[in-house]
C-alpha cells in the first residue's frame, strides 16, 4: 500500500495511474508535438502543447470518473474492457471537438482515432499484466499479527473484506493471557519475545499489527521497537481496522485512543492557510455558478414558487447552531404534519426540480455563501439539525468530536458512504468523520474535493 493525502491506496491503483499517465503522455507527445505529424514546433508552440495537455488531462480524467482506478473493478477484465471503451467513445468525440476549437492543429482525425485506440489497448494491456503480475509473483504485504483468538480473526476479516489492499496474513502469533501461562508451564526458557523473534525471522512481514487487549512484556515491546527501526510497520488492531477501512469503530473505540496526539483544531497558520483556501475556492465557485443557479432558480420559481431558497438550523463548530442555505428541493409544507424527518429514497415530498438537484448535489451550491460567513468549510463533517443532533449524541459514543471542526458541504462520509436516514447509518457516518478528524489536512481536503466532483458527476448515493 502506498500512503497519500493521509490515507492508504492500493499499489495496484498507483500503478495504474502512473502507467496511464505515461502511456498517454508518449502518445500525445507523438501525435502532437513531433515536428514531423505538426510542422515548425516553434511557430506553432502554443497550439501544439495545449490541446494536447487538455485532450491528456480529459482521458485521464474520464478513467477516473468511469473507476478504471478503482481496485475492485482493476480486478475485472470484463469491467476494464467495458468501461474502457465507454471512455475511449468519450475522448473520442472530445478530441473532434478539439480540432474544431484550435484549427490551426492540422491533425487528420484518423490519426488521432488511431492515437487514442492504441492509447485504450496500452490502458488495459498494463491492468492486466499488473493482475497476472500480482498472482504470478505474489505482490503485496505480508503481514504477523500478534494477540488474542478473537482479535486475530478480526484481523483476518478485515483482510477478506479488503482485497484491494493486497495484503496477506503469513502468520499469527496467540498472546493472550492463558496461552501465555500454558507456553510458560510447557516451555519455560521460551519467551513471548523470542517467540515473536522467531515468527517475524520466518515470515519476515513488512507489517506487525499487535492487539492492545493483551499486556506485553517489557522484552517483547524492546524487541517490537527494534523490528519498527528496522522498517517493519507496527499498528494495533484499531489503527490497522482504520487503514484497511477508512472508518474508525465507535463502539469498541477507547477514549485513550482519541485523547493523545495533535488537536483536532487549533489556531495555527496551518489552520489559517486552510482558511484562506476556503474563501478563495468559495469565492471562485460562486462566480462559476452564477449562471447556473439562477437557471436553477428559474426552474424552482416555475414548479414551487417564488421561495426558490430556504434557510435550516444547524449544528455546527463547537456546538453553535447556524442556518445553512440550499435550493429549495422539497414541497415547502413538507414537514407540516411530520415534524423533522430523515429523507428517505424516493421521498415523495421532494419536487421533479428538487431531485435533478440533490442527485448532482446542485442544492448545496447556496452553502459557499455559509462558507464566506465562517459558518462552514468546503469539507468537514456533515452539519445535522439540533432535534436528530439530541437524538444521536445519546445512540452514538463521540458523535460530539463531529463539531471540533467547522462542518463541510462534502466530507470524508459523504464521499465513502451513503446518505444517512437512520441512527446505524448516521453512527458510519460519524466513524468516517472521526477517522477523517484524526487526519485533517489540506492535501486530504483536495482529495475529498477531487472525488466530490466524480460522485456529483454520477449521482451516486444521493436520496
Amino acid at each position: 500500500m502506498v500512503r497519500l493525502f493521509h490515507i492508504h491506496f492500493s499499489t495496484r491503483t498507483i500503478l495504474a495511474a502512473i502507467g496511464d499517465t505515461v502511456a498517454a503522455s508518449l502518445i500525445v507527445f507523438s501525435v502532437f508535438y513531433l515536428p514531423g505529424f505538426t510542422g515548425n514546433l516553434g511557430k506553432y508552440s502554443f497550439e501544439v502543447v495545449f490541446p494536447g495537455i487538455l485532450l491528456l488531462i480529459f482521458w485521464l480524467w474520464v478513467l477516473y470518473t468511469l473507476d478504471l482506478y478503482d481496485t475492485k473493478a482493476l480486478r475485472s477484465p470484463r469491467i476494464t474492457l467495458q468501461h474502457t471503451a465507454i471512455a475511449l467513445g468519450i475522448v473520442s468525440l472530445a478530441g473532434v471537438l478539439l480540432l474544431n476549437v484550435f484549427p490551426n492543429q492540422h491533425l487528420p482525425v484518423g490519426r488521432l482515432e488511431v492515437s487514442l485506440v492504441l492509447f485504450a489497448i496500452l490502458s488495459v494491456g498494463i491492468r492486466w499484466m499488473m493482475d497476472w503480475s500480482c498472482m504470478y509473483f505474489g505482490f503485496g504485504e505480508r503481514l504477523l499479527i500478534l494477540g488474542s483468538e478473537t482479535q486475530i480473526e478480526f484481523v483476518r476479516q478485515a483482510i477478506r473484506d479488503n482485497p484491494h489492499m493486497q495484503i496477506q496474513a503469513m502468520g499469527c502469533c496467540e498472546l493472550s493471557t492463558a496461552s501465555n501461562d500454558a507456553l510458560k508451564t510447557l516451555y519455560p526458557h521460551v519467551s513471548t519475545a523470542s517467540r515473536v523473534e522467531q515468527q517475524v525471522r520466518i515470515h519476515r512481514p513488512h507489517r506487525i499489527v499487535v492487539s492492545q487487549d493483551t499486556s506485553l512484556d517489557e522484552a517483547t515491546e524492546r524487541i517490537l521497537l527494534h523490528f519498527r527501526s528496522r522498517g517493519i510497520a507496527i499498528n494495533t488492531v484499531e489503527e490497522f481496522s482504520a487503514l484497511a477501512h477508512g472508518k474508525v469503530p465507535v463502539d469498541s473505540l477507547k477514549m485513550s485512543a482519541l485523547i493523545y496526539g495533535a488537536p483536532f483544531y487549533s489556531r495555527s497558520i496551518w489552520q489559517a492557510l486552510n482558511r484562506m483556501v476556503n474563501i478563495v475556492l468559495a469565492a471562485t465557485l460562486l462566480i462559476i455558478f452564477l449562471p447556473v443557479g439562477i437557471i436553477i432558480a428559474l426552474a424552482i420559481v416555475l414548479e414551487s414558487g417564488w421561495s426558490f431558497l430556504y434557510s435550516q438550523e444547524r449544528v455546527g463548530f463547537r456546538g453553535q447552531t447556524f442556518r445553512v442555505i440550499k435550493f429549495r428541493s422539497m414541497r415547502s409544507d413538507a414537514e407540516l404534519k411530520t415534524g423533522p424527518t430523515w429523507a428517505s429514497k424516493n421521498d415523495p415530498r421532494i419536487t421533479r426540480v428538487g431531485a435533478v438537484l440533490r442527485k448532482l448535489r446542485l442544492d448545496e451550491i447556496p452553502q459557499l455563501w455559509n462558507v464566506l460567513l465562517g459558518e462552514m468549510n468546503l469539507v468537514g463533517p456533515r452539519p445535522e439539525r439540533p432535534h436528530f443532533v439530541e437524538i444521536l449524541r445519546q445512540h452514538i459514543p463521540f458523535y460530539d468530536l463531529r463539531h471540533s471542526v467547522r462542518p463541510g458541504i462534502t466530507g470524508w462520509a459523504q464521499v465513502m458512504a451513503a446518505y444517512g436516514d437512520s441512527i446505524e447509518s448516521s453512527r458510519l457516518k460519524v466513524e468516517y468523520d472521526i477517522f477523517y478528524l484524526q487526519r485533517a489536512s489540506l492535501s486530504l481536503d483536495m482529495y475529498i474535493l477531487f472525488r466530490t466532483i466524480k460522485i456529483a458527476l454520477s449521482g451516486r448515493g444521493a436520496q
